[in-house]
């Protein structure tokens, strides 16, 4: 079965995560409630920390929703607060790797919310910056 591993270090505290997702696979999945079937694709993904290795599968829509929710669940491991310290044997840490996705599971409402706040503070942050470069530019 392909699939694609990935490999997290964290130097200071001396432990490792390696990951690795299969490319998805298309299912047909019964829906009780609506007496229906619907295809869905799931992309199954292990993780190894701390000498415990966990199975898990995702699900998707379609094939990306399914891999993009597999690495989701695979970010979930690197501990929260530490995700500059674990980096990939690259150098580049997790929260680069793993950039945080905006949850979908409340609705579209919700989703937009949220979607407008992280681009209001962008763009504050990007203004900050801009005026900063012309001040440099400037002396």
């Amino acid at each position: 079965m392909l699939a694609f591993s990935l490999t997290l270090r964290n130097a200071e505290a001396n432990r490792a995560l390696a990951a690795r997702v299969y490319l998805p696979v298309r299912r047909r999945t019964s829906i009780k409630k609506f007496n229906a079937t619907a295809v869905t694709w799931f992309a199954k993904y292990t993780v190894r920390l701390d000498g415990k290795t966990s199975h898990a599968e995702a699900s998707g829509a379609d094939w990306l929703q399914a891999i993009l929710m597999a690495v989701e669940g695979v970010s979930r491991h690197v501990p929260r607060g530490e995700e500059n310290a674990w980096k990939t044997t690259e150098g580049v840490p997790s929260w680069v790797i793993f950039p945080k996705s905006i949850p979908i599971s409340w609705g579209y409402e919700h989703y937009r919310k949220l979607a407008d706040h992280i681009e209001k503070e962008d763009a504050k942050v990007n203004a900050r910056i801009s005026r900063a470069q012309g001040r440099d530019h400037m002396r």
